[in-house]
C-alpha cells in the first residue's frame, strides 16, 4: 500500500500540531513522549494523527486524547 503522510518524514500516527495564520501553517511534532511546546506564531490551533494525506483516510481512525493546553502570557 503506498500514500503519502501529511507530515513527510514522520511516523504514521503520531500526534501533530498544527497553527494556522492566514496562508502559513506550521506543523509541531507533539508525540507521545514529549514536553511541553510553544506556539512559534499566532493563529488558530489544530491537532490531528500523522495519516494518510486524505480525507477518507481518517474515517477508520477511533479513540480518544486529552491534550492539555495552557496560555502563557
Amino acid at each position: 500500500l503506498f500514500f503519502k503522510k501529511r507530515v513527510k518524514g514522520e511516523n504514521c500516527f503520531k500526534l501533530i500540531a498544527m497553527i494556522k495564520n492566514n496562508n502559513d501553517e506550521m506543523y509541531i511534532v507533539i508525540g507521545s513522549d514529549s514536553g511541553p511546546k510553544t506556539c512559534p506564531m499566532p493563529g488558530r490551533l489544530f491537532f490531528f494523527v500523522n495519516d494518510a494525506d486524505s480525507k477518507s483516510a481518517y474515517k477508520n481512525n477511533k479513540g480518544s486524547i486529552e491534550i492539555q493546553i495552557t496560555r502563557v502570557e
